[in-house]
């Protein structure tokens, strides 16, 4: 029997009890919003900016009320009570039977620690999605991504790359995508119908050089090296997009890596 623990609107319960109503707006129509929390060394790492986008994310799906007082505590009570050195947690807020509900859980816990290795890419076209309805929100209604790395996974590859019959780069489907184009470190513009994702604001926070810009698919060759990022891996280096082999951490990769590791134990 699963012996992880979360939080139910404060309350605990096991992961692999029934949370969400069958009848329930989240699982009909995917009313509901979350966000993923990287752990490391015992602590959830970047909460005010998780906090920040799931209140925003809340907002634009029409949940009612602010995130719950005492939600920090709350997230390092499942760190604790799951005895969690490295891993994810998972901060969900949905609608059931016209309230909205919080749930906390482990997403996964790295036993033997963690270390983001380079992977294999494929791409995917997908329409383009600057009017799509809820791009910018992290919404319950996923499945999409998943279907997609799914796939590219069973294919033998890590993930999946989405571009759109633009011809223009967007994301991953588990992070923000990064590449090195003429010395630069280049990331594609929000407008384009990209996730915010808290690791690629974090990133820009930093003081990298990171700049918006659009990367035609057709001109990867001329990248020198790519990676995606996200609030639990971290940086995550690009060996090979479609056949194409990149270096594997580059220079500029492997120094926003050593930036990004540093502020998660900060």
């Amino acid at each position: 029997m699963n012996s992880l623990r979360g939080l139910l609107d404060g309350t605990w319960s096991a992961t692999d009890a029934p949370v969400l109503s069958l009848t329930s707006e989240a699982v009909q129509f995917g009313a509901g919003v979350f966000t993923t929390i990287g752990v490391r060394a015992g602590r959830p790492t970047w909460l005010k900016h998780h906090a920040a986008r799931l209140q925003r994310d809340s907002a634009r799906l029409g949940l009612v009320g602010d995130i719950p007082a005492g939600w920090e505590d709350r997230l390092v009570q499942v760190v604790d009570g799951n005895l969690m050195r490295e891993g994810a947690l998972k901060w969900m807020r949905f609608l059931d039977g016209g309230r909205t509900r919080e749930w906390i859980f482990p997403r996964q816990v790295f036993e033997n620690g963690f270390s983001a290795a380079p992977v294999s890419l494929i791409s995917q076209v997908c329409e383009v999605r600057e009017h799509r309805t809820f791009i910018e929100a992290k919404t319950l209604n996923y499945i999409h991504h998943w279907l997609a790395t799914r796939a590219a996974r069973e294919a033998g590859h890590n993930d999946v790359l989405w571009r759109d019959v633009a011809g223009r780069v967007l994301e991953c489907g588990t992070g923000t995508f990064f590449a090195v184009a003429a010395g630069r470190l280049c990331t594609p513009p929000l407008a384009e119908g990209v996730l915010q994702g808290v690791a690629r604001t974090r990133i820009a926070e930093l003081g990298l050089g990171m700049e918006e810009r659009t990367l035609p698919y057709a001109e990867r060759s001329q990248w020198t090296e790519c990676f995606f990022a996200n609030a639990v891996m971290g940086v995550v280096p690009i060996r090979l997009l479609d056949g194409t082999p990149f270096i594997a951490p580059g220079p500029v990769t492997a120094r926003v890596a050593a930036s990004v590791e540093q502020d998660f134990l900060t």
